[in-house]
């Protein structure tokens, strides 16, 4: 059968509307297709910088998931990854970043040629003591160079409340991954963009120090194998607890503290046996010196410190647990390696360190002969505060170290003061009491100690049971005793007498 014309013009009539239909459905599915989510877009960065391994996602959750987790509390979350330098810097690298290395090279080679002139003049020369601060600094200035992984500022997330029983909000403020909060472009720029990291980082906090009235600035680290999630719970229980102690002491009413916590990359990929990786020790102990040595002292001694310079009634106090004591410890000895410029004087210092069961070798602080220690507790103003239990055996896993947090660094520490005379003995031993109340019950006495100044070093054996029994009302409590001791007024320049 033949189609009429009238049939033939209505058929390619229709094919006509057809094909139309066809190109306006087709151009409207792509015009209505969803753009690329945040998710896919974290995702295709991660993996562009080699930080997309399911164990290095976990040291970035929030910016995965920020609704579900957080702090309790208005304060800072400060987190820290670690890639290859050819991933994230690119050369030549910007002018900030490039005098930023520079700097920290050339200090760490006049500290070299320093240390070996000391080492040949003295009649005692530990050269253990002597090259530690050398190995430290050398450690630091090899994260700069270019075939090595080094640490950068992954994102920072503040967290806010417009009255004190407000619900927390949470925002980021700073992301390596994401251009539109203060991103770099280039995968390239993402180590020089965490100075700019820093900067956004000190604008609020000022921001913040002036529109709260901040009393205390608190800067925390947690240590070995704690992931993002990890840390944040304990911050969560180890500042709320210290938060609920102050509501119920009268002298603490008028505290206004803020809080900035770090996290950073401190496991290995794999465990044994569902475990700690014991062979992840070395390397991470590592970071911990590099991290306490970059970021970390940016955020202790350029931010809290300049803040505290400008505004002398506000104090600044460190807590770290583990490496994380080992983290900042490392951050007070290591000022002198960044930029001068633009720097709080020298006699504008941390008021103290509480350090938990820290993993950091006693010979540190301690001194032997006429050889001082890297950290020289006689020559500044912050008073360290130390903890040490029997029932820790974590902390002793590197059987030839003498870590403070251990039994065997505690001897070392008595080992080595007890030739010196009483005036230049490091260290103030006491021990720390279970009371049943919560109460912090010392031998010496608190006034005693007090008093002291040396460095002070508590026997918590009655109080932390293992190496992570530190989120107790104990612990609470010597951090309160700590901020509200007249220990510490609040005053500058340096102690004229020890």
């Amino acid at each position: 059968m033949h189609a009429t014309p009238v049939s033939r013009a209505c058929l390619h009539t229709s094919l006509a509307l057809l094909t139309l239909t066809c190109q306006v459905s087709c151009h409207s599915s792509r015009s209505l297709q969803p753009p690329e989510s945040r998710e896919v877009r974290l995702t295709t960065k991660a993996k562009a910088i080699g930080t997309n391994s399911t164990r290095k996602r976990s040291y970035r959750r929030m910016l995965h998931d920020p609704d579900s987790l957080g702090l309790n509390f208005p304060g800072y979350l400060v987190a820290l990854e670690k890639t290859q330098s050819r991933h994230i810097a690119a050369r030549p690298l910007a002018a900030a970043a490039a005098s930023f290395d520079r700097h920290i090279h050339e200090k760490a080679d006049a500290t070299h040629q320093r240390l070996e002139a000391e080492a040949k003049a003295s009649a005692h020369a530990d050269l253990r003591i002597l090259h530690d601060r050398d190995t430290i600094y050398r450690e630091i200035a090899k994260a700069t160079l270019a075939p090595h992984s080094r640490p950068f500022v992954s994102h920072i997330y503040k967290h806010e409340s417009k009255e004190p029983f407000d619900r927390i909000s949470k925002r980021a403020i700073y992301s390596a991954y994401e251009t539109d909060v203060h991103g770099p472009e280039r995968n390239g720029d993402i180590y020089a963009y965490s100075l700019n990291a820093m900067r956004e980082l000190e604008k609020n906090v000022a921001q913040d120090v002036r529109d709260r009235d901040i009393t205390d600035i608190f800067v925390y680290s947690m240590g070995w194998n704690t992931d993002q999630q990890g840390a944040l719970e304990n911050y969560n229980a180890l500042f709320g607890n210290f938060l609920a102690q102050c509501e119920k002491d009268p002298q603490m009413k008028n505290i206004r503290p803020l809080f900035i916590g770090l996290s950073w990359d401190s496991g290995w990929k794999f465990r044994l046996g569902g475990g700690m990786n014991p062979f992840s020790f070395w390397t991470k102990k590592s970071d911990a010196d590099v991290i306490g040595g970059l970021w970390a002292s940016i955020i202790v001694n350029h931010i809290a410190l300049g803040i505290k310079q400008q505004r002398p009634n506000t104090r600044v106090f460190l807590v770290g647990h583990s490496f994380g004591g080992r983290l900042l410890l490392t951050s007070l000895f290591t000022r002198d390696l960044l930029p001068p410029q633009d720097f709080p004087s020298k006699n504008v210092q941390v008021d103290a360190a509480l350090l938990l069961q820290a993993a950091a070798n006693v010979g540190r602080l301690s001194r032997k002969h006429d050889v001082l220690p890297i950290f020289d507790a006689s020559k500044t103003d912050t008073r360290l505060v130390l903890t040490w239990s029997k029932n820790d055996s974590t902390v002793e896993i590197a059987r030839w170290t003498r870590n403070i947090g251990g039994a065997r660094g505690h001897a070392r520490a008595e080992l080595r003061d007890r030739p010196l005379p009483e005036k230049d003995k490091v260290f103030q031993h006491f021990v720390i009491q279970r009371t049943g109340t919560h109460l912090l019950k010392t031998d010496p006495d608190l006034p005693a100690l007090e008093q002291s100044h040396r460095i002070l070093y508590g026997d918590a054996t009655q109080v932390i049971s293992s190496h992570s029994d530190i989120y107790t009302p104990e612990v609470a409590t010597m951090l309160k005793y700590i901020v509200k001791s007249e220990a510490f007024p609040r005053s500058q320049g340096k102690k004229t007498a020890r």
